[in-house]
């Protein structure tokens, strides 16, 4: 299961990658969607795509959702300056995210609709010092 996290704020990445990366998932942190876009294979399960600063992630968002390759993703959105009222609007697109979180949140809100996306994770068990994370 690989989960994909697009976004900007390197503290956020990292903290949601520790806490993600406790679990039987690959993590990958991406500060563009460029790679992700032109990648012909290894495509993520999920995305979480932080859509800030608008309008730009915005044109990203309705670019991996008009994807061939990635469209049928599921793609939770974040956002620290869009509005509730902005994310309501945007969830009645046609190029809609299958979830929506207004920044600031805790990655456990994000971990429960990734669980609810594609089911629980096993928590990976440390052994002799070895890293959990991958």
């Amino acid at each position: 299961m690989l989960i994909t996290l697009i976004d900007r704020d390197s503290l956020w990445s990292a903290e949601a990658l520790c806490a993600l990366g406790r679990y039987d998932w690959r993590v990958e942190c991406l500060d563009s969607a460029a790679d992700l876009l032109a990648r012909p294979h290894g495509l993520p399960d999920v995305i979480v795509l932080c859509v800030d600063p608008k309008p730009a992630g915005w044109a990203v968002c309705n670019q991996i959702k008009k994807s061939a390759t990635l469209g049928g993703v599921p793609l939770i959105v974040t956002s620290a300056e869009a509005s509730q009222d902005e994310l309501d609007k945007h969830a009645k697109l046609k190029a809609r995210a299958t979830a929506y979180v207004r920044k600031p949140f805790p990655i456990d809100a994000v971990f429960e609709l990734i669980v609810a996306l594609v089911g629980r994770p096993t928590l990976r068990v440390m052994h002799g010092g070895t890293s959990p994370y991958r």
